[in-house]
């Protein structure tokens, strides 16, 4: 009997950033920015693990403290810049077949578009299921899905050392060798435009402001609610320009 596939959320989080050192435990309305980001990963249903994936260096002992202490998440420490390896690293130790990889400046990702695309991964067996080949979601919202055994290829041929500090460049480098899926937002309007990321201070003000404004429906808002209150934010903040497409 074929054994059932094991599926795995992956954060991919480091403490020391360049535009915004600390970033990972900085605080961002009220807890720190991995914990927010925990919150709402922890309602994934589809995924039999969720794992931070940080660097085996000491500067990310603290964050690697953190997790630990992280009731019901898994921890896997890899190279620092060799990210995709700490990819592969994690994906074999914790014998997934599927990983979905998450990035660390992502607060509002949604439960439920990665419990739907794992199941459209599990339905096609595509190589990657992602959502910003072409992208048309707010950047913070990105989710990718990938099959082991397709890492396991692509990491085989990286030779550029681009490929190795993005997890997934390789893939879109080469879409003949893989199956890939693209997901693509059905709303009425560009979404794109639109930040959910932090990677910089005005970034940290305006995801605290959003979480504000949720309140105890933060960790369970879905995208027409965090669309609602990001451009509601736009409006209350003039002087934070509209993210360029």
């Amino acid at each position: 009997m074929t054994r059932p596939s094991i599926k795995g959320v992956v954060v991919f989080s480091r403490y020391n950033s360049t535009r915004l050192p600390g970033k990972a435990l900085l605080d961002v309305g009220g807890k720190p920015l991995l914990g927010r980001i925990l919150e709402r990963l922890r309602h994934v249903q589809s995924a039999d693990k969720l794992i931070v994936a940080t660097s085996d260096q000491g500067s990310d002992d603290a964050l690697a403290e953190f997790v630990k202490a992280e009731p019901n998440v898994d921890l896997y420490r890899g190279p620092l810049n060799d990210v995709s390896g700490r990819a592969l690293g994690c994906m074999r130790a914790f014998g997934l077949d599927v990983m979905v990889r998450i990035c660390g400046d992502s607060p509002f990702e949604i439960p439920a578009m990665i419990d739907d695309m794992l199941l459209r991964q599990a339905a096609s067996g595509a190589d990657l299921v992602t959502n910003v080949q072409d992208r048309t979601f707010p950047s913070g919202l990105s989710i990718e899905v990938i099959a082991r055994e397709a890492y396991e290829r692509a990491y085989a041929l990286m030779t550029d050392p681009m490929d190795l500090e993005h997890v997934t460049r390789y893939f879109y480098q080469n879409p003949p060798d893989f199956f890939s899926e693209n997901v693509v937002s059905q709303a009425d309007r560009d979404l794109t435009r639109l930040n959910l990321c932090v990677d910089t201070a005005q970034d940290r003000d305006r995801a605290a402001w959003i979480m504000a404004e949720l309140g105890n429906g933060f960790e369970h808002a879905g995208l027409a609610e965090l669309i609602r209150v990001a451009e509601a934010w736009y409006v209350a903040h003039p002087e934070d320009t509209v993210k360029a497409t």
